[in-house]
């Protein structure tokens, strides 16, 4: 995410430049697709909702605060806030909620992928998809994003300590489910947490 200035590409989309649009474009698209799909686990609607995603931001170009810092949280933001939308849609209540996040870890293989990586990666996502539903999305936002934990606690509305802690559990989820199986015991204590 480099080669721009924040500051100055804030200014540019506030002020309706073209070019601080196609290198915020340039910058952040690749990303939040790849955050999308595993959210709503559809290529094709993930497009969709990227470009609702870019079209936010135009729309909200003119009141962004030219201070703002967190571009990348707020992007990732808008983000996670469309596919929770377009999920409520198909559902109703907090099932949108619980769909978005049970569907982050259920991405197929890319045909990219080297031969030699697809069994590590299987196991990586069908562990990340065991994960308790505000585990796994502390962890992706993290993860995918790359978002600091004071960032993913506001989009999640919890407290900081408490994403922290899911980050934890999470962690000691996945090394106990990717580690070889030697004892199966206390396996379901942290993963109720």
């Amino acid at each position: 995410m480099t080669g721009y200035d924040t500051d100055a590409l804030i200014a540019g989309l506030k002020s309706g430049d073209t070019s601080a649009f196609d290198t915020l474009v340039d910058s952040f698209s690749h990303r939040l697709m790849r955050f999308l799909v595993r959210l709503v686990g559809s290529r094709e609607t993930a497009e969709d909702l990227l470009q609702e995603v870019f079209l936010r931001v135009v729309r909200a170009a003119p009141r962004l605060d030219e201070k703002k810092s967190e571009l990348k949280a707020w992007l990732f933001q808008i983000a996670y806030n469309i596919a929770v939308d377009h999920l409520r849609r198909q559902r109703t209540g907090r099932e949108a909620q619980s769909e978005i996040i049970s569907r982050a870890g259920a991405v197929t293989e890319t045909p990219l992928e080297a031969a030699e990586k697809r069994e590590v990666q299987k196991r990586m996502k069908e562990a990340v998809a065991s994960l308790p539903d505000d585990q796994r999305a502390v962890f992706l936002l993290r993860e995918e994003s790359g978002l600091k934990f004071k960032e993913i606690a506001k989009i999640l509305d919890c407290p900081l300590n408490t994403a922290l802690g899911r980050m934890r559990y999470a962690m000691e989820n996945l090394r106990k489910t990717l580690a070889p199986q030697t004892s199966g015991q206390g396996s379901e204590k942290n993963r109720k947490r």
